[in-house]
């Protein structure tokens, strides 16, 4: 591979990565926690996040494939290559799995529109974020892995 794509390549893949780390990060850490301290209350915060949290999920489901195939096209360990592909599919999971139950067993957990909360719901609710929130973490301690193995 000649020395500018070589380049290119390289710069693609830490743009890819930081900005994956610190999205992710900056989500977790600010934007998750002021959310739920201004607004009035945890259902509208929660509505806020999901909207916020969206994009960055999706963005993960890419980031993890570009970050698979750059991996390949500089000759990076099996690992840099395989590593970015799992946290893509940890994404897509997250967003396409819990995320969207999430967003069907709302209503009834909170009791939007004057309903009464159903307990059920709000236990499934509350168990899938405590996954929503383990897998987040998961998938940006993976990312930092890479990184790690990146630097390396």
């Amino acid at each position: 591979m000649c020395a500018r794509l070589r380049l290119a390549a390289g710069s693609v893949l830490w743009l890819v990565l930081g900005g994956w780390i610190g999205a992710s990060s900056y989500f977790a850490l600010v934007v998750a926690l002021a959310v739920f301290r201004v607004l009035p209350s945890a259902e509208l915060a929660g509505r806020v996040v999901d909207a916020v949290y969206t994009p960055l999920q999706l963005y993960g489901v890419g980031a993890g494939l570009v970050l698979a195939a750059l991996g390949l096209l500089l000759g990076r360990s099996r690992w840099l290559v395989v590593h970015p592909a799992v946290l893509s599919v940890l994404c897509f999971t997250s967003h396409f799995g819990i995320t969207a139950r999430l967003d069907e067993v709302r209503d009834a957990a909170f009791g939007a529109g004057g309903a009464v909360p159903e307990a059920a719901a709000s236990a499934e609710f509350w168990r899938l974020h405590a996954g929503s929130m383990g897998l987040h973490t998961a998938v940006l301690l993976g990312a930092g892995w890479v990184l790690g193995l990146h630097v390396r």
